[in-house]
């Protein structure tokens, strides 16, 4: 579930449109839907149907304090903001999808592209290589 959250996460910050964190997201908070129960606090609960839910990425529960720098949620939405900010073609270049090699539907490949400085495409420098 954790590789998920992060797939989905990168792709909220690298692909077109404003990225949009919501309350708990980076400390594994997924809620139980509803207004009323759609996140839970960050400091220790004591509602029952709060602390039944689990926590993606970590073995906390919303019993414990989940304010956590550590978390691994944490860390990947504070380093997507910090490219994001880094890197101007992720807020305003143009999104480019791009063929797959192998003619799978099960991938999806794309550039961002800023048209007035060139083809400047962002590829995360912790990739192992770049495409």
């Amino acid at each position: 579930m954790l590789a998920r959250y992060r797939l989905a996460n990168a792709l909220l910050f690298f692909s077109r449109g404003v990225p949009v964190i919501y309350y708990g997201d980076e400390q594994g908070f997924t809620g139980e839907g509803g207004d009323k129960d759609a996140r839970q606090n960050m400091f220790p609960s004591r509602v029952a149907s709060y602390n039944a839910g689990r926590l993606i990425g970590t073995s906390a529960t919303t019993a414990d304090d989940n304010f956590d720098p550590t978390h691994p949620l944490y860390r990947d939405i504070a380093g997507l903001s910090a490219l994001y900010r880094e890197h101007p073609v992720l807020r305003s270049g143009i999104q480019m999808a791009r063929p797959n090699s192998d003619d799978s539907d099960r991938v999806l490949t794309f550039s961002r592209v800023d048209l007035a400085g060139g083809w400047n495409t962002c590829w995360p420098s912790t990739w192992p290589t770049r495409p």
